[in-house]
């Protein structure tokens, strides 16, 4: 499958580090390519107890976010971006087949976007004079 460059497809929802499978029967709602009009994938929809699993998790990340330095935020959106480049041409496809998309303006356009706003992300996290426990007022992370 052209999907096969993202690696292994996920079967339920990422929750709190790890793929998760829905917590009861679930439907499913396909992903069609608009240009053949056949499903490319299928995604579970999530049921009030998945959300609340997914809030909960988010909600107890955030406290260990909290305590992350500006410094190790930058180095973890500089980690993201390596990755996200090293998939781009598998993003790319997988936005042609979602969405329609013209292989070029997939690969130069919709995909390249994303990285870009990750390494924006990690430029002005870098160049912010945060006040924070890490950052006294004045100092950078």
């Amino acid at each position: 499958s052209v999907l096969s460059g993202l690696g292994p497809l996920p079967d339920g929802f990422y929750i709190n580090g790890a793929w998760v499978k829905p917590t009861q029967p679930c439907s499913t709602f396909p992903v069609i390519n608009p240009a053949t009009e056949l499903p490319i994938h299928e995604i579970h929809m999530a049921s009030a107890e998945d959300v609340d699993r997914a809030v909960q998790a988010a909600r107890a990340a955030s406290a260990d976010w909290a305590e992350t330095s500006p410094a190790e935020r930058v180095g973890l959106l500089r980690r993201l971006a390596k990755e996200y480049k090293s998939r781009s041409k598998a993003l790319a496809d997988a936005m042609t087949l979602e969405m329609g998309a013209p292989t070029t303006m997939a690969n130069h356009m919709q995909a390249a976007i994303g990285l870009k706003h990750i390494h924006h992300a990690a430029d002005v996290a870098e160049s912010f004079s945060f006040e924070s426990a890490f950052c006294p007022p004045g100092a950078n992370g």
